[in-house]
């Protein structure tokens, strides 16, 4: 599956944080393109990201129990990595 960005947009948890992924698609009947979003659940070991940091991730198709997994990469501001973190908990 293709690398997505996604946003940070809960992180009230302890080492994890709910990441929302936009996609944009064209709709036959309405004629317009059309948002929606996925959320997902990700792993952060020491807690650095805040609401509205941006993620890059890479879902493969299967994690445990069945869940996918989440290959992340922090992006913070100017589009510099500062952390690499963990797997899918579960999708929202």
């Amino acid at each position: 599956m293709k690398p997505v960005v996604g946003m940070v947009i809960r992180n009230k948890m302890q080492k994890s944080v709910v990441v929302a992924v936009d996609r944009l698609f064209y709709h036959k009947v309405y004629n317009r393109y059309v948002t929606r979003t996925s959320k997902f659940m990700a792993h952060d070991e020491q807690n650095r990201c805040n609401l509205g940091d941006r993620v890059l991730q890479n879902l493969s198709a299967h994690g445990p129990r069945g869940r996918k997994c989440l290959n992340s990469r922090f992006k913070h501001g100017r589009g510099e990595t500062i952390v690499n973190f963990g797997i899918l908990l579960e999708r929202w």
